[in-house]
């Protein structure tokens, strides 16, 4: 199951995201636990992925080492490295989360799409 925090908000979120869903649901599955959203596009500025809906953070200060190695591991592994940019920010801090975003020279031609 893929939760969402409660002060969690989309202004937008791209189809390149939603697609992840299910990949980001078994990989935490693998270790037991339900995902959390904790930022879509909140608090942030108009050229950061989040704010165009090209990426979203989960929570991971609630896992142990061993778990969030699983769950990046299990994401990097599955994920098309090339289109997406996936990494553990803020290690060790209150606000600690995995990032996963759309790599940003490509979002030109998916704008260009619409």
């Amino acid at each position: 199951m893929i939760r969402i925090k409660d002060t969690c908000r989309f202004r937008i979120l791209r189809k390149e995201m939603w697609c992840l869903f299910d990949l980001i649901e078994a990989a935490f599955k693998l270790i037991g636990k339900d995902a959390t959203i904790t930022c879509g596009t909140n608090g942030h500025a108009g050229t950061d992925p989040h704010y165009h809906g090209y990426a979203l953070d989960f929570r991971c200060n609630d896992l142990t080492e061993e778990e969030e190695k699983v769950v990046i591991g299990y994401i990097e592994e599955h994920v098309d490295r090339a289109f997406y940019y996936v990494f553990h920010e803020n290690d060790g801090q209150p606000e600690e989360h995995i990032h996963i975003q759309v790599r940003k020279a490509i979002w030109p031609g998916l704008q260009k799409k619409g």
